[in-house]
């Protein structure tokens, strides 16, 4: 299996004319041999595995997708990230093709984030990728349902940022020097 090329990342009939659009496909490009690896994983792990299922490839279509519907460079990047390290957690299991993924595998995976020491919000940012993956192929119907949709969410904690006291906000207002008077 050939290495993935990200550099033709429009669809034909796309024009990427846009400045967003030419630097996200720097930055896929860039992901590339991190999903190559992770595909190359796959396959070894299942044979023989039909490209058109193949879960990483399934994961650099949507991520080219995110780029053509102008998502920043960043969003691209924190999804691509979670999707690799996914298509490896399913290639550890032998998972090659999507319609295998159940709702178990999904929340095992979640489980294998929280043992590798991940906080809550990093766990809560992947398990977006992956959701996000199931719902853009369920909206193109490659699959039948959703394994992402029966389970549940991470509750995070929320810090509240200290208040000043009322003492406090009278000197900072009695050292600020406007100017004028």
């Amino acid at each position: 299996m050939a290495l993935l090329n990200l550099a033709n990342l429009a669809a034909p009939g796309r024009y990427l004319a846009t400045p967003i659009l030419n630097h996200n496909r720097r930055i896929l490009n860039k992901l590339g041999a991190n999903l190559a690896k992770t595909e190359r994983n796959v396959h070894m792990a299942t044979e023989p595995v039909r490209n058109d299922n193949c879960v990483v490839m399934l994961a650099k279509e949507y991520l080219e997708e995110l780029a053509y519907r102008r998502y920043s460079p960043r969003t691209i990047q924190t999804f691509a990230d979670p999707l690799a390290r996914f298509g490896r957690f399913l290639a550890e299991r032998g998972v090659g093709h999507i319609q295998d993924v159940t709702t178990k595998l999904i929340e095992d995976y979640r489980l294998c984030l929280i043992e590798h020491g991940m906080k809550d919000a990093s766990v809560d940012v992947y398990m977006r990728g992956v959701a996000g993956l199931f719902k853009y192929l369920e909206s193109k119907q490659r699959v039948f349902a959703n394994p992402c949709d029966g389970v549940s969410t991470m509750k995070r904690s929320k810090t509240l940022m200290p208040v000043p006291s009322e003492e406090d906000v009278r000197a900072l207002l009695a050292v600020v020097n406007t100017g004028r008077r």
